[in-house]
């Protein structure tokens, strides 16, 4: 089993090009199923009958259908490989599919909470501009975290304001940031240099854009946690992750009558699709703020025709 997964994992890496996260969740996911599968038969022999009762089982212990839906493509993904590789003869999985799924409003800040998140970084020092720099980026550009985290010196240009960004899949693309972003950027790349003086050479990520106290690449869950303090300290209520920013900054922006595809091109959405959930959000904002002002929302006055 470990070498048939091995080998599935560098045809993900080497043909199919999808990212870390995404090899990593598919083998999680083959590797369940198998595990659970050893106990009853071998692999020539799984039905989508198998199939079906596992992920009913994941579903009487709470699985959402999201995650229904993306443990079934990693098996789609799996078996596909192994018929090609000859070791299964008929795909089990390749006629499967799961009912689709309402997807779920993305939960967003709204522009006051934003500036209440932004205004609590607040300390002068390298650190603390780092910080403010990140919450700004993160909110001007609407980065993944692991975007966030994976720039390098070479990918900013404070002059352009523009950000060389490595998506999901390796794909490349170039998105603008805010003035704001650019002020604490510069204020903390002044002050970068600190963190890397006086440590050996081979202890330190010098290309890192952001780096923590020991010089080292900065991690996603370093910025989670972040975000947490950020938001004690600011005192909302709302739950504030790098996600939320994300969501945040593309809600804003199409509130604000920007184009859908350019905001699809900032998040680096593969399909439209993806990005639509927004006008979704936008349509149940405006539901809202017209069901408390029109007069005739909610039946209105007994009197008018």
């Amino acid at each position: 089993m470990k070498r048939m997964l091995e080998a599935f994992k560098k045809y993900l890496e080497a043909e199919k090009n999808v990212s870390y996260h995404t090899v990593k969740a598919y083998i999680s996911d083959a590797q369940a199923f198998l595990g659970e599968l050893s106990i009853r038969k071998d692999l020539a022999r799984v039905t989508p009958g198998d199939i079906r009762q596992w992920l009913y089982g994941l579903s009487k212990k709470g699985c959402s259908k999201a995650t229904l839906s993306r443990k079934l493509s990693s098996l789609r993904a799996f078996f596909a490989f192994m018929a090609r590789e000859g070791i299964v003869r008929k795909d089990p999985a390749a006629q499967l599919r799961l009912p689709k799924h309402r997807a779920s409003l993305p939960e967003y800040l709204n522009v006051d909470e934003v500036f209440c998140i932004l205004d609590a970084a607040t300390r002068g020092d390298c650190l603390g501009l780092r910080d403010r720099a990140m919450v700004e980026l993160l909110y001007s550009s609407g980065l993944r975290v692991s975007e966030l985290t994976g720039l390098d010196l070479g990918d900013c240009s404070l002059k352009s304001q523009v950000l060389r960004v490595h998506g999901k899949g390796g794909k490349e693309r170039i998105i603008p940031f805010g003035e704001k972003a650019r002020f604490f950027l510069e204020a903390y790349l002044e002050k970068r240099i600190g963190l890397l003086k006086g440590r050996p050479r081979d202890s330190i990520d010098q290309e890192a854009l952001f780096l923590n106290r020991f010089g080292r690449r900065l991690t996603p869950r370093s910025v989670q946690r972040l975000l947490r303090r950020l938001r004690m300290v600011s005192g909302i209520g709302s739950r504030c992750t790098p996600h939320t920013l994300r969501h945040s900054m593309a809600s804003h922006l199409l509130e604000s009558g920007a184009d859908l595809r350019a905001i699809q091109e900032m998040l680096g959405h593969a399909s439209l699709q993806t990005t639509q959930i927004y006008t979704h959000l936008e349509i149940s904002t405006l539901a809202g703020i017209y069901d408390k002002a029109h007069p005739r929302a909610k039946g209105g006055s007994k009197g008018g025709k």
